[in-house]
């Protein structure tokens, strides 16, 4: 009775798995991508000139520097900036990542098409663009949709109600709640991402 219980509350730690021991714990794996992500972001905000190298750059990438299109999410242009989107990432990526890795794959993958499609599209006349928060919207829609479908009631739809307001203030004010990037917010980016989670949504309710 006392293993089942220990085994239960392990499986209810959507956060740190390996802390329970071994690469697999409670049958919960170590989520690399999201560790991998996670590092590359720190590394590359913190190398000198990272923005010139490494930032969305819309004329570099009509001559070819084509990485762009994914560093470009991980360079960040303040340490505020990247403390924010980093530790955000990590918690929603862990979170579906542990319970499978295949979601936050599906995730991440739809989060950079629907932000790069709308920065190369004619609705964005950005010529530069820096961080994560815009891809991150995607796994966090889809996981905020996953908590929806095993909460019902208040419990379940008050995450995704604030994660709504908070996006709908950010889009009418052109400005960013806690982030100070020190570059000129760009929040239809984050609506790019939740338009990417909720492809992710409908691939991983098929699947």
């Amino acid at each position: 009775m006392l293993k089942s219980a220990q085994h239960k509350t392990l499986q209810n730690l959507a956060l740190f798995p390996w802390l329970g021991g071994g690469k697999r714990a409670a049958g919960l794996v170590v989520p690399w991508v999201t560790m991998a992500v996670t590092f590359f972001a720190v590394l590359l905000s913190l190398m000198p000139n990272a923005l010139m190298l490494f930032c969305f750059d819309i004329v570099a990438i009509e001559q070819g520097e084509w990485w762009r299109l994914i560093s470009g999410h991980l360079v960040h242009s303040s340490f505020d900036h990247l403390w924010w989107d980093a530790l955000a990432f990590f918690c929603i990526g862990c979170y579906l990542e542990v319970k499978s890795p295949k979601r936050l794959l599906i995730a991440l993958l739809a989060g950079f098409v629907a932000v790069n499609g709308l920065l190369l599209s004619p609705w964005s006349s950005l010529l530069y663009y820096c961080g994560l928060s815009g891809v991150l919207f995607a796994p966090l829609t889809l996981a905020l949709w996953r908590h929806w479908q095993g909460n019902k009631g208040l419990l379940g739809v008050a995450p995704m109600l604030i994660c709504v307001a908070k996006v709908i203030w950010e889009c009418s004010q052109q400005s960013t709640l806690l982030v100070a990037s020190g570059w000129p917010a760009y929040p239809q980016a984050h609506l790019a991402g939740i338009v990417g989670g909720l492809i992710s949504c409908a691939v991983v309710g098929r699947s």
